[in-house]
């Protein structure tokens, strides 16, 4: 009986969420119709009615782009950092930590179950659904032991996604409406009992579904419930719905996120959205331009007619015949003052103005040669514009699926969860937190700022090393423009050189290294790179960062 109340509150939820949804479907098939027409329900009518693929081309570029920039297949776009407090930074810690949790192993084992899963597909599409609908939805699960990899997605349709948020204006709560046929029941639960004559008609049609709701909902612990619910059967015969199965996770396994959304909505709203005014006046103009072109190359032809003319039968189309009578000058045009002919620019401002809200001219690549100047200013223009966007989908979309991956790793045993038990590693966590464009160019315009300060301080006569860690500012300037670590040598006693070649006194470089030792002595062993990962320490990324530990 417990389950039945859960039941009735999480149908009666999804009721009420799925006809707040209903407003949005009309304003959604309009957008799938006109920027991707394969998805539309009405896709065969549709394509018919399409005059020009720029919208279609720009909403695919742009889509390309997103996966690129946020999740690129052959590239990582998080980073695992060790948060080990000052007081147990000592050789003997980080060596073990080195040896057994460091953070390049980490960030290698949830790349590579990345890498050999179907991720970089299922996320291309829901991409495509973001930039069309505006809100894009995945199904984040785990794979059997034995397979490649242990992630599997699938981009979910939207008109079968419900989505609620909290007072936070978080999607807490999701519904998903779906269809099994007979074998895929009875493969994921057995135990559910099924009548002889269901099951005998089953068999002879497989084409008859069983309608199943699974509902998730956030518990006050932050967990996640997941109830899998049979609605109805192909008969009819059901008479109240029955719970399949219940499951309580430490991370949500759908992941929904938005483009954009205004205050008081749930579902976001869509760059397509924001010009199909546009896109539908330039399939118009086009549709027009085209007849009027059919009507040039054809014509329209007059013939004699002993009759009456009779205007209501005429038909301006081409190839058509309009009789006339004898002698008449038969249907005469109204002659303008002049022939200025005004579609092709109207459709090449439509058009400049959507690829400009696709930001087409952001992403492409300009085969005119650009100066350094021109490539950062570019890039820094696609961190302002798209900068509430990609923060909305760090939160929405990188880090629960930083989240999830971790989950699954942890229960497995592939990652480690840091309960060892031992004093020295009690209060070790470890932050995941993903790389993005706005990061990336944080990180970037730091690093320029750090150089200007540098040349600056060397025009007033200053000897930089006598003032700065030349290490510690080689290390930031490695991180920012993402070089690998790896191939800076490690600080030794010994390895100590003359970070200022242009200065030829000897005794003023044995003071500036013996002052940096004794300022850093951590450095002279190498121990504070150790700490460090190749991630993003200290940087915006790690605010929203997670704690990959639950001791």
């Amino acid at each position: 009986m417990k389950h039945e109340k859960s039941l009735e509150f999480y149908i009666k939820k999804y009721t009420i969420a799925n006809d707040n949804k209903q407003k949005w479907k009309s304003y959604w098939e309009d957008c799938y119709k006109f920027a991707l027409p394969s998805k539309s329900e009405l896709a065969f009518e549709n394509s018919s009615l399409i005059y020009d693929a720029t919208a279609c081309d720009c909403s695919e570029n742009l889509a390309s782009s997103l996966s690129s920039a946020l999740t690129p297949t052959w590239g990582r776009w998080f980073s695992a950092d060790l948060l080990i407090p000052e007081d147990q930074q000592d050789k003997e810690t980080l060596n073990k930590l080195n040896n057994e949790i460091s953070s390049e192993k980490i960030e290698k084992t949830l790349s590579s179950h990345f890498l050999y899963s179907n991720f970089s597909l299922e996320i291309h599409q829901a991409y495509l659904d973001l930039v069309v609908a505006g809100t894009a939805v995945m199904m984040f699960e785990e794979n059997d032991p034995g397979e490649s990899s242990a992630f599997s997605f699938r981009t979910l349709p939207l008109k079968d996604v419900v989505l609620e948020e909290n007072s936070k204006g978080l999607i807490n709560n999701l519904y998903y409406a779906c269809e099994f046929s007979y074998d895929q029941l009875r493969e994921q639960w057995r135990d559910y009992v099924i009548d002889d004559d269901l099951k005998e008609k089953c068999l002879q049609d497989p084409s008859l579904r069983f309608s199943l709701l699974q509902a998730i909902g956030e518990l006050e612990n932050g967990a996640y419930e997941v109830l899998t619910i049979l609605r109805s059967d192909p008969c009819g015969d059901l008479d109240e719905p029955y719970l399949l199965s219940r499951k309580v996770l430490n991370s949500c396994p759908f992941i929904a996120f938005r483009w954009l959304k205004a205050s008081g909505e749930v579902y976001g709203r869509s760059p397509i959205m924001k010009v199909l005014p546009d896109i539908k006046t330039l399939n118009k103009a086009v549709e027009l331009t085209l007849k009027n072109a059919s009507l040039a190359v054809t014509g329209i032809w007059l013939a004699d007619d002993d009759g009456v003319l009779n205007p209501s039968t005429v038909r301006l189309v081409p190839g058509a015949i309009i009789p006339k009578a004898i002698g008449s000058s038969g249907l005469t045009p109204l002659k303008s003052a002049g022939n200025f002919d005004v579609s092709q620019l109207i459709i090449s401002d439509l058009r400049t103005r959507i690829k400009e809200a696709l930001l087409v001219n952001y992403f492409s690549s300009n085969t005119v040669a650009q100066t350094a100047t021109e490539v950062l200013q570019k890039s820094s223009d696609i961190s302002r514009i798209l900068g509430a966007t990609f923060a909305r989908l760090q939160t929405e979309l990188l880090m629960p699926l930083l989240k999830r991956a971790w989950d699954i790793l942890e229960k497995r045993g592939e990652v480690p969860t840091l309960s060892y038990g031992h004093h020295d590693l009690e209060r070790v966590s470890i932050s995941l937190s993903p790389v993005t464009v706005g990061s990336q160019e944080w990180k970037k315009n730091k690093a320029r700022d750090i150089l200007l300060w540098l040349s600056s301080v060397s025009s007033l006569g200053v000897k930089i090393h006598d003032v700065m860690d030349i290490n510690k500012i080689v290390d930031n300037l490695a991180e920012s423009y993402g070089v690998d670590k790896q191939f800076i040598l490690a600080n030794t006693d010994s390895g100590q050189t003359d970070t200022n070649p242009s200065d030829n006194n000897p005794s003023d470089n044995n003071q500036a290294n013996t002052n940096q030792q004794d300022n850093n002595p951590s450095d002279s062993n190498g121990l504070h790179r150790v700490a460090q990962s190749s991630g993003s320490q200290g940087t915006p990324q790690t605010v929203g960062a997670f704690n990959g530990s639950r001791t």
